[in-house]
């Protein structure tokens, strides 16, 4: 899940109850990390900022970045990887 906007990031924050980047675990035992990253554009070398906030629970993971794009996200992921996402979906499920 991505937000364009990074101003939304201190929004979220503010209505999380968190002050500063950290690391903190909620009533549920859910787990929840909270960074700012510089990030470099693999095809233009740009440096922005951008900034994540990451649940944890037992089953599921959510992560929200923020100041980023479909296309962004989906060119970070490949370069990371180093593959296509849809190779990493196992045969039966497609």
């Amino acid at each position: 899940m991505f937000q364009r906007d990074l101003a939304e990031f201190d929004v979220d924050l503010e209505y999380l109850g968190a002050r500063s980047l950290s690391t903190f675990y909620i009533e549920t035992g859910a787990l929840f990390r909270i960074n700012r990253i510089h990030y470099r554009d693999a095809d233009s070398g740009r440096v922005s900022q951008q900034a994540e906030i990451s649940v944890e629970g037992n089953t599921t993971e959510l992560h929200i970045r923020y100041g980023t794009t479909v296309q962004q996200e989906t060119a970070r992921y490949i370069y990371y990887n180093h593959s296509s996402p849809l190779a990493l979906i196992p045969d039966h499920m497609t």
